[in-house]
């Protein structure tokens, strides 16, 4: 009996060994690969061609699955656990009614084509998002904003007609993305944003 368990105990600490081994080279494999470079290319497949470039301008989710968080960015964003956080604003007060909005934008961020980000372009998007007339999607999500203020280049105050829970969140989607004042015009076509990819040209 003795013999018996001991040969089962030794034949289990074997596929133990045998595990930890294999663990190891896997763990040494990883190890030994080259470090990320920057530069290349990459191609990438989507599965309908997208309208446009501008996601304030169409609902289209393949125009987000290209741009969003590549190209542009809003004042806030959602992270993959659900909360707020900062993106181009990189902190934010809120008074004691929940009716005006303090956002701190983050300094030394320039557009694709060299030019600042500042509080002028919030208070241009804004201004256009929550204009029914402008052609900006989903002028609903901006009904509460009562006004846009520029106290300084990185500060912007947005007051609300009203308290609004999801103002935030709203902020937060794609519709809700910078790019400079005055050249909407043109983003359909060739997108200038901030992120880490920028556009070169279009290829058919």
């Amino acid at each position: 009996m003795r013999l018996g368990a001991w040969r089962r105990s030794s034949g289990l600490m074997a596929l133990l060994a045998l595990a930890a081994i294999v663990a190891l080279a896997a763990g040494s494999a990883a190890f030994a690969q080259p470090a990320p470079t920057r530069g290349g290319s990459v191609a990438v497949a989507v599965a309908a061609e997208p309208p446009g470039l501008d996601p304030t301008v169409s609902t289209s989710q393949e125009i987000a699955r290209i741009v969003y968080r590549n190209v542009f960015e809003g004042l806030v964003r959602i992270d993959r656990n659900g909360d707020l956080v900062p993106a181009l604003a990189e902190r934010w007060d809120v008074n004691p009614s929940a009716t005006e909005y303090t956002f701190y934008l983050r300094q030394n961020v320039r557009f694709h084509d060299g030019t600042p980000f500042t509080s002028k372009d919030v208070v241009a998007k804004l201004e256009r998002a929550r204009d029914p007339e402008s052609g900006h999607t989903h002028p609903e999500y901006y009904r509460d904003i009562e006004s846009v203020e520029a106290p300084d280049d990185y500060t912007v105050v947005v007051k609300l007609s009203q308290p609004n829970a999801e103002q935030l969140f709203d902020l937060a989607r794609l519709d809700s993305v910078f790019y400079s004042a005055g050249i909407e015009e043109t983003q359909r076509s060739r997108p200038v944003g901030h992120g880490d990819v920028y556009f070169v040209n279009s290829v058919r």
